[in-house]
């Protein structure tokens, strides 16, 4: 028989066979990527819904996440702490004693629970100024309120925008001649009246923040998750909002993720060190070539993630 005497139902079992190779590949046990992967969208929906923690209270606006506690409980090793701020203004100080109250946080439990030990000093860079220069000569400090994760010769910078965010709230139109406080600010309003704004603290960041920056200095080996281009995807570099995925792939970069963007047509094909391919949405067919080549991918049994739209077919099903 030659290669043209085919039966009708053939082509169809190779697709069944297809498919069947691409469960497989789903179903394979979760890797950390997936795992970081998954917990990283989550936290990005669960923000977007809702946007900050908002239990302010003394009894639980340092108390850290489980999650937090689990990963401190796994690490071993030194960790210093720089706490690198001028306490010039109110706000300054507030922010300096809801750092340290956090960071105290940290390093009792990781005290308690694992075999990391974590010191932290507060640096003011008006007064300490040897201090700052031998921080100087380590590590590339170019600017003043930032905390400094330092651990066997890396480090880890967090400025002071990462951790707190701010909201101008009016505090009323003026008759002139008021006295403005450092974090305040004027404007004009109808008139000609001053209007004054005071900052308002809405969010502390830093649990996120510290735990990626440990994270980060503790476990080098940083996953990696590809997300492949080409079909109309989630872009992971488009900032727009409702469809861009740049969100998304900042907070997989916290959770101290290697996060790349890849075409399936590239002759290099998909990278080696991929531990988690995610094809995120796709609006066009892909090439037979590129079916292939995830069908490659998943016989090593590595992991894939597949997001598609109700109705919207791409050739991956």
């Amino acid at each position: 028989m030659n290669g043209e005497n085919t039966s009708p139902g053939e082509p169809r079992l190779r697709r069944w066979g297809m498919r069947k190779r691409l469960a497989t590949g789903l179903n394979v046990s979760a890797s950390l990527a997936l795992a970081v992967a998954v917990a990283a969208l989550a936290n990005y929906l669960a923000a977007k819904h809702f946007r900050y923690r908002t239990d302010i209270s003394h009894e639980q606006f340092y108390t850290l996440s489980k999650k937090t506690e689990s990963m401190l409980a796994g690490l071993k090793g030194n960790i210093s702490v720089h706490i690198v701020f001028r306490t010039s203004s109110s706000d300054d100080f507030e922010t300096v004693q809801d750092i340290k109250r956090m960071l105290e946080e940290y390093r009792q439990i990781a005290a308690r629970k694992g075999a990391l030990n974590i010191s932290v000093e507060k640096i003011d860079p008006a007064r300490d100024l040897a201090r700052i220069e031998d921080l100087r000569r380590k590590f590339p400090l170019r600017q003043a309120n930032v905390v400094l994760f330092e651990s066997e010769g890396r480090c880890r910078c967090v400025p002071e925008d990462s951790i707190v965010k701010y909201e101008l709230a009016p505090m009323g139109v003026g008759q002139g001649g008021e006295q403005v406080l450092s974090s305040s600010l004027l404007s004009l309003a109808e008139g000609g009246k001053p209007v004054i704004f005071r900052k308002v603290k809405t969010a502390f960041l830093g649990e996120r923040e510290f735990s990626s920056a440990i994270l980060s200095l503790m476990d080098p080996k940083q996953p990696v998750v590809c997300f492949v281009k080409g079909h109309g995807e989630h872009d992971v570099e488009d900032f727009s909002r409702g469809f861009g995925y740049s969100d998304i792939a900042a907070s997989l970069r916290r959770e101290n993720t290697c996060v790349r963007p890849v075409f399936l047509t590239d002759p290099a094909g998909i990278p080696s060190d991929c531990d988690l391919l995610v094809v995120a949405g796709p609006r066009t067919p892909f090439h037979k070539s590129e079916v292939s080549a995830i069908a490659s991918y998943l016989k090593e049994h590595r992991s894939f993630l597949l997001l598609l739209d109700a109705g919207q077919k791409c050739g991956l099903e």
